[in-house]
């Protein structure tokens, strides 16, 4: 399967009517947009017209997409954290110096 974030990230949720319920608004995907995306989130008829998607499925690329996103959210973090001990090293060795030049006026 394409890479889940990618696939999510391409997913428009839309509000639409039900044909045999015009009073009732819903929220959902476009079958068709979800087929062009991902052919396997979607139903077809038998003559092969795309007729739905296929909510269940799509919950599963949805776990997954948030799992890889942890993984990269996780890795974000220690890179700030290795940063940030960069920042305090250097801070350090600017005080460090000051104060020896500090120390040389007196």
């Amino acid at each position: 399967m394409k890479a889940f974030p990618s696939c999510v990230r391409r997913l428009q949720p839309i509000a639409f009517r039900w044909k045999s319920d015009l009073m009732t608004g819903d929220v959902g995907f476009a079958a068709e947009s979800v087929s062009a995306i991902e052919p396997r989130l979607a139903t077809y008829n038998q003559r092969g017209e795309i007729e739905g998607v296929k909510y269940a499925q799509l919950t599963t690329v949805l776990v997954n997409a948030v799992k890889e996103q942890q993984i990269e959210i996780e890795h974000q973090e220690r890179e700030i954290q290795r940063l940030l001990e960069q920042v305090e090293a250097l801070e350090n060795v600017l005080r460090t110096r000051d104060s020896k030049r500090e120390g040389r006026r007196d």
